[in-house]
């Protein structure tokens, strides 16, 4: 009686193994097609949902998201206009769709990245501040975060600059504390760059490195050295 139970099982499984493997070969294909060159910041993108080999009957719905921008026109119809702004330069936009009213087995969710740039990859200047309270600065810092994701080909990098007249200890338990915050958030410590100076004021600016693009030569600037270990 036992082998017969355990027999049914894999009977069972098998022929739910087979009928998956039949009805996903009659699976739509599915792609997104973008811009094939650079986008100009400012302008506007096309994204467009390929749907081949389905079934004509099919009432199909579009879901988009993007990563940044804006959807303008055409949520929930297969084809997009994505709003960027002058301020996205050398910046990636990736627009997904997920498509409703196919076969659950079936993919039904697919990405296309556009770069975004005028062709000319300088520094971003993200943010920059004076002095703030710890839990101001992480918020800063969270956002900072995103943007470095959003945009997978580029570093981060934050130029700390301090009075003379500071005490050291308490800028090294300030830095200490910002990046602990960046291990708490579990980001990578390997896609920040750091550097400390004696300036006149005590500012911070945060700035992303496309790949390939030198980190600024700050005028002025004489360094800090501090431990953090």
């Amino acid at each position: 009686m036992k082998k017969l139970v355990q027999a049914s099982i894999f009977i069972f499984c098998f022929s739910i193994f087979a009928f998956a493997k039949i009805s996903n070969s009659g699976c739509p294909e599915i792609t997104v097609s973008g811009p094939n060159s650079l986008v100009n910041p400012g302008d506007s993108i096309s994204f467009t949902a390929n749907v081949k080999n389905a079934n004509e009957s099919l009432n199909l719905e579009f879901e988009w998201k993007v990563s940044q921008g804006e959807i303008t026109n055409g949520q929930g119809t297969n084809q997009i206009s994505v709003a960027t702004t002058p301020e996205m330069n050398n910046y990636e936009l990736t627009a997904i769709v997920k498509i409703k009213g196919i076969n659950s087995i079936c993919n039904k969710e697919v990405s296309e990245t556009a770069v975004i740039s005028n062709g000319i990859f300088d520094p971003v200047h993200l943010d920059q501040y004076g002095k703030l309270s710890l839990e101001d600065e992480f918020a800063r810092i969270d956002n900072f975060f995103v943007q470095i994701l959003n945009n997978p080909k580029s570093k981060g990098y934050i130029f700390f600059e301090i009075e003379k007249t500071e005490d050291l200890g308490d800028v090294r338990k300030r830095l200490m504390s910002v990046f602990d915050h960046i291990k708490k958030r579990e980001f990578n410590r390997d896609l920040i760059l750091y550097d400390l100076c004696y300036a006149e004021n005590n500012q911070t600016s945060l700035l992303i490195i496309p790949d390939g693009v030198e980190i600024p030569s700050f005028l002025n600037c004489e360094r800090v050295d501090i431990d953090l270990k």
